[in-house]
């Protein structure tokens, strides 16, 4: 069972460093919420498929960028401005602060990798800080989950805490097209 979690986590963090539109934090979380040990273990392992998949678009936007934007902009829940305002932002602040930020606030990871790739940011710099802050927003809400667990495990059994975790995410990402999309 670990083998194939593992290979979910990794290509989840893959993916949705490149193409897909769901965070790895919903698997990661879930994961949380029935052994903490493999969550953390897992998480790494989403990091690892995210930092590939983030080096990929770095490497992309450094070579097709106008493609790649236009790419970007086929995947749900991205806008041609958000891409702009990743740009505008990567370009006035810091890069790195940005790509830090990026972690916590719901823009696309995947819109930093190929902003950073077209602003030839160092490709080491741009992997290591998205590691500190994917690892970062990872670990942070398996810590939370896992203490919501703690917490209410003597009023709820696994069953209804799998049940709250769905209802929150979908709540989450009702929330999140509403934002993105109006």
């Amino acid at each position: 069972m670990a083998l194939k979690t593992r290979v979910i986590s990794f290509v989840w963090g893959l993916s949705e460093a490149t193409f897909f539109f769901f965070v790895p934090d919903i698997w990661l979380t879930r994961i949380a919420i029935t052994d903490f040990k493999e969550a953390v273990v897992n998480a790494f392992i989403a990091l690892l498929g995210a930092l590939i998949g983030g080096a990929l678009l770095y490497v992309l936007g450094n070579m097709l960028f106008e493609s790649v934007k236009q790419f970007l902009d086929y995947i749900p829940a991205i806008s041609k401005s958000m891409v702009n305002k990743v740009g505008v932002q990567m370009q006035e602040t810091s890069p790195v602060k940005a790509i830090i930020q990026a972690g916590f606030t719901g823009l696309p990871f995947k819109i930093y990798a190929v902003w950073s790739g077209h602003l030839a940011i160092s490709l080491p710099v741009f992997l290591l800080v998205s590691a500190v802050a994917r690892i970062g927003r990872f670990l942070s809400l398996i810590f939370v989950v896992y203490g919501m667990k703690s917490a209410l495990r003597s009023r709820m059994s696994a069953k209804n805490l799998l049940w709250l975790h769905v209802i929150f995410w979908v709540l989450f990402y009702c929330y999140y097209f509403y934002k993105v999309q109006f």
